[in-house]
């Protein structure tokens, strides 16, 4: 993993739509896209997901997607309060075991 990006967002409203759009736009990211591992968190009304990558090209081909453009659109019409983006290459990971 070379890259994360980084989705934080104060939530204004989650309906149906979003919650299955969400799963799909997942999927797709994972299978035509090439995102290694995703992960998201809300508390209240706030929410933080994390996407791995391995290549820049694969964000920046992610990002033009139409169902993501579409996604995007719904979520500052919608869903969304306000919304930030961070794009960040990784210069070290460790865990413990």
């Amino acid at each position: 993993m070379n890259f994360v990006v980084i989705f934080k967002a104060k939530i204004k409203n989650i309906d149906d739509e979003y919650v299955i759009l969400a799963s799909q736009m997942r999927h797709k990211a994972m299978h035509d896209y090439h995102c290694i591992k995703f992960e998201s968190y809300q508390e209240k009304d706030n929410e933080v997901s994390l996407s791995y990558w391995s290549r820049l090209e694969d964000i920046q081909a992610w990002r033009q997607d139409t169902q993501h453009l579409y996604a995007q659109q719904k979520g500052r019409l919608s869903w969304y309060d306000t919304y930030s983006i961070e794009v960040c290459q990784i210069q070290r990971a460790y865990q413990s075991e």
